[in-house]
């Protein structure tokens, strides 16, 4: 160990703000340049003979007795000599972490320390071991030379301030290449780092805006040596603590009031009063307000932040403007939620709506594993698109064939599915949604307080409260004001007839007769309803013929502010209040019953409307006093304790070996390895074949097998080849031009681990043109191919089902048959997952880039014939007559062009509707729905 060099330090850094640019991937986590797509694993080998970050190790050992701790942590050991070499001497615990590769030599070099085997980039696997070593004695952390090598230091960062936040005088000593005092410059944005081991690099000033950014605070920060032998200070250097207070200031700022005391995280469309709001919105904003440690994502506001309650922080406000403009939705969402859940340690619930589908990529992550297992998904099913049709009676028109599909995944992804009706959960059964078990009966409870006891007087009003829509029976309250029954009404004292409802065009209009006035509230908020309904409690009865509605907050709106009401039974609404008398409040969905009801609540005694109202209040009472209960009931355990072996497939014909070459390079960087790698030679020229076999003898570090086809049998009949010969539980294909990331394996492997009945995991895939380093594609506008996952009657004109780099369950493919081989038509594998789908098998989108795709010229999908790929799909699902099947792939064909056309013309509108109204949220969003929905469209 050399001896101690300088540091010079420039003294304490002030953290004003939280960047999101530090908290975006897609900002390269405000690291200067570009990041690369694989970085090289390093070995940090005993005989290396230079000592990396020297100075680093000596400034460690000076805070730790500074500091009087009890414990040295070392992520990122490496070989162990530098940590040995200062704290050998036992006066201190040594904890040693790093991956396999380089413990081994630590454990060597480390005797008396405690050796620890984590995968420093796997979320899971930190909070794992955040808990192992937790403890409250003062505790000295070192993160030397570290983060440059992950490709997400976010997670390393949460976990070292976890640890941190246990006792005040502990610290953090993180060293990393100073990007600005590199040679290449920081001046470079396009460049890569010039060490193949890193996958990005900051200047001090970027780092230090990372570590303020993850909650950090900067004692001293300074720049030292990079090694033992070099005369400059290139690396930088950051001692570090964590001050709850100060970090609790930044999240504040932020709007997220809770701090790191929350631990429900809400994600909605709608807040009442000030996103778009019915039932949904009025729903949320009862829970939050019920709940003050819960924060709520409104991904819809059309306010201002500062306009927003507090508690409610808007989708933008957490979000770059690059992420704003180039992101779906979905992706935003889930971004979002990360980025959250990494900030705020103690969230234990992501409770989203099921309506939109909105939150299917968070429900996917969960269940993918790239959420940690602490933290629950719990959709509120408060009706979905096909309920919407079937309350209005009438089919939705709407652009996007995948929006019911996206609701059904996020409902049958998540952990807990929350219905406030039996009703409802029957509804979705018979519409074909699997449950399977996790369906929880919880109704709402009313947020406010019930008004004052009043003394129902005669009733002069009638009031229509809901939408003007079939759903809301607006239609049949119309058709109820004949001039028989006005006059009726007019002979029991009625005077008024009021609509409270949002304006909007209907063909019918109320005209309740001579004697009787029309009051029309168009622009009503939630607030002013509830007001409303308390001035005129006792002199108005409030009529809401809702057909097939769920469980709509109206009624609790009218009843527990004194109001006295009539409803249809129908929906859900029977079950709102669990007594009898609550069902002489309901009518049939006719207009003479409903007629009927009127008159005989009109009718009744104000003591008996009195009582009526009372025994409601009491029942909901008994309800509320539940509420919550479903975040302490425990989820079906559905997850394996074996992560399940793996066999990576490689279709071979004829491929440029430059491909190939890329392609062992990513296979051998492999965070988790592969068992095995089969390489199909599907008769490839004899030449090329020999050079395939020595470039793998001298470059792939994995086991591997070559299999030759003596004619050529297209790219089914390789991948069926494999499958025969497979050894493995899962089977993970990837093209013989194509790059697999990292975590390829890795996050694959734990998809099938997870969801036992998993039959096929695909991952998001990265093009990049033909003739640029694949190292670069994470730069620049790169397209991002990310599947749906289902949805075989959409997916028959449009595939989001995966694509060919995916993983499947060895077991579930050979009794499938495989590949269909017959045709060496493209598509082959879209007609295999349309296969499996159509036979009830399952497919996990893995919401993470974890491949990338190499767009060729002269490649099979540019170059092969269309029709032949499409007759392909029409046969590909079981069941049909084979006539029937080409009939269907017509007709969804022939819909495809004309959504194409539609769609053009809404991508025209939404530019022009963005270009005049710049920053208005409501032209973003549209914007962001239609552009990404044209680009699937147009790619097939």
């Amino acid at each position: 160990m050399p001896p101690a060099g300088s540091i010079a330090w420039q003294g304490r850094c002030a953290a004003a703000f939280i960047s999101l640019r530090c908290l975006s991937e897609a900002a390269n986590y405000g690291a200067a340049g570009s990041a690369r797509s694989i970085n090289r694993i390093f070995d940090d080998s005993p005989q290396a003979a230079l000592v990396w970050q020297p100075d680093v190790y000596y400034e460690a050992k000076r805070v730790a007795l500074s500091a009087v701790s009890a414990r040295v942590i070392d992520f990122g050991c490496g070989n162990g000599c530098k940590l040995g070499a200062l704290f050998g001497d036992g006066a201190v615990e040594l904890v040693a972490v790093d991956f396999k590769l380089s413990l081994a030599a630590a454990r060597q070099n480390l005797a008396h320390a405690t050796c620890i085997e984590c995968d420093l980039g796997d979320w899971q696997a930190m909070i794992d071991l955040v808990e192992r070593l937790a403890d409250p004695r003062p505790t000295t952390i070192i993160l030397a030379d570290v983060i440059e090598h992950l490709p997400d230091p976010l997670i390393i960062l949460a976990a070292v301030r976890s640890l941190l936040a246990m006792h005040p005088d502990s610290r953090l000593v993180l060293s990393t290449p100073d990007r600005e005092m590199m040679p290449i410059g920081a001046g470079d944005r396009d460049a890569l780092p010039q060490n193949e081991a890193h996958v990005r690099e900051w200047t001090l000033s970027g780092l230090c805006e990372l570590l303020t950014s993850m909650g950090f605070s900067i004692d001293n920060f300074g720049r030292t040596r990079s090694n033992q032998l070099a005369e400059d200070l290139q690396t930088s250097i950051v001692v570090a603590a964590f001050d709850k207070d100060a970090f609790e200031k930044r999240l504040f700022e932020l709007g997220i009031v809770s701090g790191l005391a929350t631990q429900h995280l809400f994600v909605t469309g709608e807040y009442a009063d000030v996103a778009k709001s019915g039932g949904i919105g009025t729903y949320v904003a009862a829970q939050h307000a019920r709940d003050e440690h819960s924060l709520v994502l409104c991904y819809n506001s059309g306010a201002q932040p500062t306009a927003l309650p507090k508690g409610v922080v808007a989708l933008a406000s957490l979000s770059t403007a690059d992420e704003l403009s180039s992101l779906p939705l979905e992706e935003l969402l889930f971004e979002t939620a990360r980025r959250l859940l990494l900030l705020l340690p103690s969230i234990e619930t992501v409770e989203l709506q099921d309506y939109g589908g909105d939150a299917l990529r968070i429900c996917q992550a969960k269940r993918a594993g790239l959420y940690p297992t602490r933290c629950k998904t719990v959709v509120h099913c408060h009706g979905n698109t096909h309920y919407v049709e079937n309350a209005m009676q009438s089919w939705s028109v709407t652009p996007d064939p995948f929006v019911s599909v996206r609701e059904k995944i996020s409902i049958e992804l998540a952990d807990s599915v929350i219905f406030p009706t039996v009703y409802l959960r029957e509804f979705y059964a018979k519409m074909g949604l699997n449950l399977l078990g996790r369906a929880i009966i919880q109704p709402p409870a009313y947020s406010g307080q019930p008004a004052p006891s009043v003394s129902a007087s005669a009733i002069d009003t009638i009031v229509f409260l809901g939408k003007r829509t079939r759903m809301k029976g607006f239609d049949l309250f119309v058709d109820a004001f004949t001039p028989e029954f006005s006059d009726q009404l007019k002979s029991r004292g009625i005077k008024r007839v009021v609509i409270i409802a949002p304006a909007a065009t209907h063909s019918q209009r109320l005209q309740p007769g001579r004697n009787l006035e029309l009051i029309d509230y168009e622009a009503f908020g939630h607030r002013e309803v509830t007001d409303f309904v308390r001035e005129n409690a006792g002199r108005a009865l409030f009529v809401e013929p809702y057909r097939a509605d769920n469980f709509p907050l109206a009624v609790y709106d009218v009843v527990m502010n004194g109001g006295d009401l009539v409803a249809a039974r129908a929906g859900g609404i029977p079950e709102i209040f669990q007594t009898a008398r609550w069902q002489e409040c309901l009518f049939d969905v006719s207009l003479q019953d409903m007629q009927n009801s009127i008159l005989f609540m009109l009718d009744r005694g104000s003591e008996e409307r009195d009582e009526i109202r009372q025994t409601l209040i009491d029942a909901h009472d008994a309800v509320a006093k539940r509420y919550g209960e479903y975040r302490r009931w425990s989820v079906p355990e559905c997850a394996s304790s074996k992560v399940p072996t793996a066999t990576i497939l490689v279709p071979f014909f004829n491929t440029d070996l430059a491909y190939i070459d890329d392609l062992f390079f990513g296979i051998n960087q492999q965070t988790q390895r592969p068992a095995e790698v089969i390489i199909v030679d599907d008769a490839s020229e004899r030449s090329l074949a020999e050079q395939l076999q020595c470039l793998a003898e001298s470059k792939l570090q994995v086991p591997f097998r070559i299999l030759r086809h003596p004619v050529n049998q297209g790219l089914a009949g390789a991948r069926n080849t494999a499958l025969a010969a497979c050894n493995t539980e899962i089977l993970i294909n990837i093209d013989s031009d194509d790059v697999p990331l990292s975590n390829f394996v890795r996050n694959i492997s734990r998809a099938f681990a997870l969801n036992p009945k998993l039959a096929v995991a695909v991952p998001y895939l990265r093009s990049f043109d033909e003739g640029h380093s694949f190292q670069q594609a994470s730069s620049g506008c790169t397209a991002v191919y990310r599947a749906v996952g289902d949805g075989l009657i959409a997916c028959l004109r449009v595939n989001l089902l995966g694509h060919a780099n995916s993983g499947v369950r060895v077991e579930t493919a050979r009794r499938a048959g495989g590949w269909e081989a017959s045709t060496r038509a493209k598509f082959e594998d879209w007609a295999f997952y349309l296969k499996l789908i159509g036979r009830g098998e399952r497919i996990l989108t893995v919401p993470s880039v974890d491949c990338l795709y190499r767009v060729r010229r002269l490649s099979m999908v540019r170059t092969y014939s269309n029709w032949d790929g499409e007759r392909r799909l029409a046969f590909a699902p079981d069941g049909l007559p084979r006539f029937e099947a080409l009939e269907l792939q017509r007709h969804m064909r022939m819909r495809l062009s004309t959504d194409r056309f539609h769609i053009r013309v809404a991508v025209g509108v939404a530019e022009r509707l963005a270009a005049f109204v710049r920053g208005n949220p409501l032209a973003r969003g549209l914007w962001q729905r239609v552009r990404p929905l044209y680009r699937r469209l147009s790619q097939r």
